[in-house]
């Protein structure tokens, strides 16, 4: 007799959701940034609305995006999305993973994701580069260009091994143990310790507490066109 079980969550929607603690479509038309990670849409490690995002003033709704519409950022006080504290903490396995769209070169860096004096995810103008992760970060070898969706990816193993992925193809390796510590989380603009925000449109990010696979990697990155995690 076989022993072979079926992972409920793998098939719901055709993506293992398991670790999934939050996921944004951004596709809201006003009001709260919503945390899609819910049971009901078969997360089952999900936070829900514990990290819905509170929207800055300047961020603008209703754009094109990756997958349906995305928000906006403007490179100001203003232009970011409070998603709330500790998500993440401690030195176990995460990953983590955005769509990214630059409109605007800038000689400014700008932090993408993070908090605490601690960036998840960074744009670095010097190089026209991402960084990924709390420390050491793990930049991206493909330089960026403007007015194109990039998808960036970070993992990161209990045993510490982590790795940064570009449009779906690993591109850095390395080793990393650095606590994430508590705090406040914002996605583009006033991470603390990042003097500037984003310019240009921000998707479907997720965060997770285990690793995602490189299997997995590639079927977010779906050729190109994103994966909707609701349908």
């Amino acid at each position: 007799m076989s022993n072979f079980v079926i992972n409920p969550y793998r098939f719901a929607g055709g993506f293992d959701k398991t670790g999934i603690l939050v996921y944004y479509q951004f596709c809201e038309a006003s009001g709260d940034l919503i945390n899609k990670a819910t049971t009901a849409n078969n997360f089952p490690d999900g936070t829900g609305s514990t990290h819905d995002g509170s929207v800055g003033s300047a961020v603008v709704y209703g754009e094109s995006g990756i997958i349906g519409d995305s928000y906006d950022f403007y490179e100001n006080s203003n232009s970011y999305v409070d998603i709330g504290n500790d998500i993440i903490s401690g030195t176990g396995a995460f990953s983590f993973n955005i769509w990214l769209y630059h409109d605007l070169e800038s000689a400014n860096d700008a932090g993408l994701v993070g908090g605490n004096n601690q960036a998840i995810c960074q744009y670095q103008a010097s190089t026209d580069k991402y960084i990924l992760g709390n420390n050491p970060a793990l930049a991206t070898t493909t330089s960026i260009g403007l007015n194109n969706w990039d998808m960036c990816s970070y993992t990161r193993s209990a045993g510490g091994d982590a790795k940064t992925y570009f449009n779906g193809s690993l591109e850095n390796t390395g080793s990393n143990s650095t606590n994430i510590v508590t705090g406040d989380w914002f996605i583009g603009g006033q991470v603390p310790s990042i003097a500037e925000g984003w310019h240009g449109k921000i998707d479907e990010c997720l965060v997770a507490n285990i690793e995602l696979s490189a299997d997995q990697i590639t079927e977010l990155y779906n050729s190109g066109a994103g994966l909707d995690l609701l349908a």
